[in-house]
């Protein structure tokens, strides 16, 4: 069977533990992709079991805070809450609370050959986007691509950007019915390229990205059913010995 959006959501419901296993496996690349040092068993740790590793401090708050920005654009999506300056403000002040708001210097984006916006220009450019955005009538895919590549151009704060970004991608992905979708840090020379090259590069990562989701949750929903079937038999044969026991006994 064809994995599709609505199977996916339907999965998720049903399975809500493979929504935590997505939500770890986005907390640990959105952040490697910007060298955080956490492994991702050191990820998944620190987010389900709270404890301490010996990593450095900011790596560690910058996937508490992460997570806690992807749990509020859960939210947000669950709402249908519309894009805007407001939303972009709030979900970087909870990756960056130390560096919240858009930055008053200059800024180079490493990797790319992107010139980023003067900080007189990041208001206006980002309410432009940010309009652009709405009132385009582009294919989703395509629209979205542009957006991202447009923000991350602007780069608009001082820290947080490509988090805050990929963010954005996932609330719009999400108010459009697919699941949480991550780019991987395998994938990361591809996204590097992909603001080189232009929309149809990034459009094609993006889909890349959402198919490969749809092929995790797969691969999530057989694990768990293979379990349940393999706990299943073991209980059978744990009957079938017991059964047996008693028969030699009373015999």
């Amino acid at each position: 069977m064809k994995m599709t959006k609505e199977l996916s959501k339907k999965i998720l419901e049903e399975l809500p533990f493979i929504q935590d296993d997505l939500n770890h496996f986005y907390n640990y690349h959105s952040n490697k992709i910007e060298n955080n040092a956490l492994t991702y068993g050191e990820t998944i740790t620190v987010l389900k079991d709270g404890f301490g590793v010996q990593k450095p401090l900011k790596d560690i708050r910058d996937i508490e805070n992460h997570h806690k920005a992807l749990l509020y654009v859960q939210e947000l999506a669950k709402d249908n809450a519309p894009l805007s300056l407001m939303v972009i403000r709030e979900i970087q002040a909870i990756i960056e609370p130390e560096k919240a708001g858009f930055r008053r210097n200059l800024a180079e984006i490493q990797n790319t050959n992107a010139k980023t916006a003067e900080p007189y220009e990041i208001m206006m450019k980002m309410q432009n986007l940010v309009d652009s955005y709405n009132s385009s009538n582009t294919d989703f895919f395509s629209k979205l691509s542009k957006f991202h590549i447009d923000f991350e151009t602007i780069h608009p704060f001082a820290d947080g950007n490509g988090r805050t970004g990929r963010l954005l991608l996932n609330l719009e992905l999400m108010k459009n019915g697919y699941p949480l979708t991550t780019i991987t840090f395998e994938d990361r020379p591809l996204y590097y390229n992909a603001f080189n090259n232009g929309v149809n590069d990034m459009k094609e990562l993006i889909e890349k990205s959402v198919n490969d989701t749809f092929e995790l949750i797969r691969k999530k929903q057989c694990e768990r059913f293979t379990n349940c079937f393999e706990m299943s038999k073991e209980k059978v044969e744990r009957s079938k010995q017991s059964l047996n026991i008693t028969t030699s006994y009373k015999l």
